[in-house]
């Protein structure tokens, strides 16, 4: 049986919907960045041994080191190396050690920055 996951932004790490800046015409230009960091949050019954990342759309996916796994009840805050400027649609799954296999997800990473595995 596949786990699902579930987003939940209701308590936001980093309040980073859109950022503003003026162009050298005086102009506004708005720009939404993902953040430095988000929490992922494992309420399943088995430990996360992989999370799973891509850029929606794309074929190939990232790992974020875990380290020894997310156990299963805990969170933990995870970093992002440098994230570009706009790209904010991201796909996630985990990967468990009873070897299911969450349900691939969509995240707007500007907006939201918690990610909660049921």
């Amino acid at each position: 049986m596949k786990k699902t996951a579930g987003i939940f932004a209701i308590s936001l790490i980093v309040a980073l919907a859109a950022c503003s800046s003026k162009t050298d015409e005086g102009t506004d230009e708005s720009t939404e960045a993902a953040p430095d960091s988000f929490t992922v949050t494992n309420n399943t019954q088995s430990k996360i041994v992989n999370l799973l990342a891509r850029e929606k759309g794309s074929a190939e996916w990232g790992n974020f080191e875990l380290g020894g796994g997310l156990a299963a009840g805990s969170e933990t805050k995870i970093q992002w190396n440098d994230p570009e400027e706009g790209k904010c649609e991201w796909e996630f799954k985990a990967k468990f050690a009873d070897e299911e296999e969450s349900n691939v997800f969509t995240v707007d990473t500007c907006k939201e920055h918690d990610i909660e595995f049921n």
